[in-house]
């Protein structure tokens, strides 16, 4: 059983480090943190849920 504790807390210790990394790609378009705008498939499924819920803040919503 002390063999299991050693084993699973080495796995999450190399699953931890290995995530882990400076240079991520970051796609064409993107802010510093990564972000992306919204495609135009997107922006039009939002639209239309917001035509089909009857939302009372829906200034909040659009940009």
């Amino acid at each position: 059983m002390k063999i299991l504790k050693y084993a699973l807390l080495a796995s999450w210790i190399i699953g931890l480090t290995s995530g882990c990394s400076e240079n991520l790609p970051v796609d064409k378009g993107a802010n510093a943190t990564g972000h992306t705008a919204p495609s135009a498939s997107t922006v039009k499924a939002n639209m239309a849920v917001l035509d089909k819920r009857p939302f009372a803040n829906i200034g909040l919503y659009l940009p």
